[in-house]
């Protein structure tokens, strides 16, 4: 990583590049949001999406892992009174599927590890751009 850090045009030196970058992950791989090393915020929406499908459904993961929740107790805290909840096997398979979670699922999966509305729209506004990113490439294909 340092190598490519190096590599920014005009950018800083590369370990602040390296420190900047692993900042990003870390709010991405937390609830969207952190702060950086030297306090300043940030949305890691942008980062998720410009790294993949496959970062977000393992950003999805780490939110339940810090949440400090089992593939049970979420499957448990999905049910919206509907009687309707994700089983852990499909919590499972959402996740580690090649393609994105349908929104149904993110939203119950965010829901039931306890975001609230307006992180969970931070979530599904990543998963449009997603969802974009794939049409193009498709149509770029056909």
């Amino acid at each position: 990583m340092e190598h490519l850090a190096s590599r920014v045009p005009g950018g800083s030196p590369a370990q602040d590049e390296v420190k900047r970058f692993h900042a990003l992950w870390e709010a991405a791989a937390s609830d969207i949001h952190s702060t950086t090393p030297d306090g300043g915020g940030v949305d890691a929406g942008p980062v998720l999406a410009a790294l993949g499908v496959k970062q977000f459904r393992e950003a999805l993961m780490q939110v339940r892992v810090n949440r400090g929740m089992t593939l049970r107790q979420l499957a448990e805290a999905s049910d919206d009174g509907t009687g309707e909840r994700l089983s852990a096997s499909a919590i499972s398979n959402g996740l580690h599927r090649d393609s994105l979670p349908s929104k149904s699922f993110v939203t119950k999966y965010l829901s039931a590890c306890g975001l609230d509305a307006e992180a969970q729209r931070e979530w599904l506004q990543v998963m449009a751009v997603l969802e974009g990113q794939a049409l193009a490439q498709n149509s770029a294909q056909s």
